[in-house]
């Protein structure tokens, strides 16, 4: 497991999963997209990661929303 507490951002894990599934998209799928790997996507969206700031823009360009619109509240 990814510690999580030292650095990045954190997402809101429940909105990135809503917005890949509002867009029919796998995790797979959004990973391809975004740069990134099916796990990556899969322990942001049950916020066991925090990102770096070019993962967050990849993520937001791949579901076309801001990037401020991924993070927690």
């Amino acid at each position: 497991m990814v510690d999580v507490s030292n650095y990045g951002q954190v997402l809101n894990g429940a909105r990135v999963k809503r917005l890949r599934k509002e867009r029919s998209l796998s995790q797979g799928e959004l990973a391809l997209l975004a740069g990134t790997t099916q796990a990556t996507i899969s322990e942001i969206e049950r916020n066991l990661r925090r990102v770096q700031y070019r993962t967050t823009r990849s993520l937001a360009a791949a579901l076309g929303v801001k990037p401020r619109d991924l993070l927690r509240d």
